[in-house]
């Protein structure tokens, strides 16, 4: 039985957490699969090796890679945020520049052959700034219907698609359309992009406030240790302390693990684990826990306990499995979020039916202008990326006060 944690780059919704955990699900070697939405990252019990699980969420219609470093995902972050900065400034520049024109009556009628040159070039420009800032929207839409999947993605590009394809479809023939409905919503097609893009770019600010309360308590994990060795000290690196091993502890210093003190004696603050504020004495036969912060006196202690048996390390994955872990809301959130998408298509189809049915005539385009109505306004789903950033972000802002929640 082994535990893996790997990082998902193209999850954007609660439906996406609901796949992947159906996909693994399926597998018989997999005891449980959980998957972090706000950090990105999906937890893995089980008797399989990363391989199996990268090739299970792929064929899900994901990507998924092994957990890497710290380091190395802040600087994929930085390299992801200045592309979302991009994305959002290109299509809410656009979109605004767009409603101007469209406001101050500042392009030609559409009824008119230099009208119709005029909106072709803004359709073309349109289309240039969709692919730009809403590329990878798309491409998560075609996977996701390549495996018979729907989220997020796929209703911003049937919105935005039936936005764009209507205000073409008015720009080339505009009397296919009752007048009343001759208007272009080229607008609208690249500000639900900037929006949505926006929308990310506040969502991983406000991740990054709680990843962050997550590595104070990983910065007090100490780097090196000084360890005693027949009478003289040396420095080691934290993860070389064995059990048994025998480490000297200076004033000001941070104690590297857990253990009992054999020699000597000391005031200890241990505001991290208790919150109490004042030092506590510690001498021969005390114990002592890895992060707490030495203060006067220096002394000698055995190690009792290294690695993830620590109480900081069990304090730190406690935390961490936390975030894992859903409430009633949250798993409610995952349950609409996962049919959301079926529901808004059979409005739509039953929108198109009935207005083909009853509707005045030209019916073709009334079904054409309210069809198109019910996939613009319904993108994207909001519930199910608001319950589960609400529960990590709560979780953060009570890591910060000292209140840590275990599930």
């Amino acid at each position: 039985m082994s535990e893996l944690t790997f990082n998902l780059t193209d999850v954007t919704c609660a439906s996406c957490v609901k796949h992947i955990e159906e996909a693994l699900a399926k597998a018989p070697a997999i005891t449980q699969a959980h998957v972090n939405f706000a950090e990105r990252s999906v937890q893995v019990q089980g008797d399989v090796n990363a391989a199996e699980v990268i090739e299970l969420i792929k064929k899900a219609g994901y990507t998924a890679q092994v957990y890497v470093s710290k380091a190395k995902q802040a600087a994929q972050a930085m390299c992801y945020v200045k592309q979302l900065v991009w994305k959002t400034t290109a299509a809410l520049v656009t979109g605004c520049l767009l409603l101007v024109l469209e406001w101050g009556r500042l392009l030609p009628n559409l009824q008119s052959l230099a009208g119709q040159f005029a909106w072709a070039g803004v359709a073309l420009l349109t289309l240039v700034v969709m692919v730009f800032a809403g590329g990878k929207i798309y491409r998560g839409a075609w996977q996701g219907l390549l495996h018979g999947t729907t989220g997020m993605d796929s209703l911003i590009t049937l919105g935005t698609g039936a936005a764009f394809i209507y205000s073409l479809l008015v720009t080339l023939h505009p009397n296919f359309v009752p007048l009343s409905a001759q208007h272009v919503y080229y607008e609208a097609a690249v500000m639900i992009l900037g929006f949505v893009n926006l929308g990310k770019l506040l969502e991983f600010r406000a991740q990054g406030k709680t990843s962050a309360a997550i590595d104070r308590l990983l910065d007090l994990q100490v780097v090196n240790a000084t360890l005693v060795i027949d009478g003289v000290d040396k420095l080691v690196p934290f993860a070389e302390l064995k059990i048994g091993d025998i480490v000297r502890v200076k004033p000001g210093e941070k104690i590297a693990t857990d253990g009992v003190v054999i020699e000597g004696q000391s005031t200890v603050d241990q505001a991290m684990l208790t919150g109490e504020p004042i030092p506590v004495e510690k001498s021969s036969g005390d114990e002592v826990t890895g992060g707490t912060l030495n203060k006067t006196g220096s002394f000698l202690f055995k190690v009792v306990q290294v690695g993830s048996q620590t109480k900081l390390a069990k304090i730190i994955e406690l935390v961490q499995q936390a975030q894992n872990s859903k409430p009633a809301i949250a798993k409610l959130a995952d349950t609409i979020a996962g049919i959301f998408t079926p529901i808004v298509l059979s409005i739509a189809i039953i929108t198109a039916i009935l207005w083909w049915w009853l509707g005045p005539v030209p019916k073709i385009s009334y079904m054409l202008v309210t069809t198109m109505a019910v996939l613009v306004i319904a993108c994207p789903c909001a519930l199910g990326l608001a319950a589960p950033i609400s529960v990590v972000i709560g979780m953060g802002k009570a890591a910060e006060y000292g209140i840590l929640i275990r599930d």
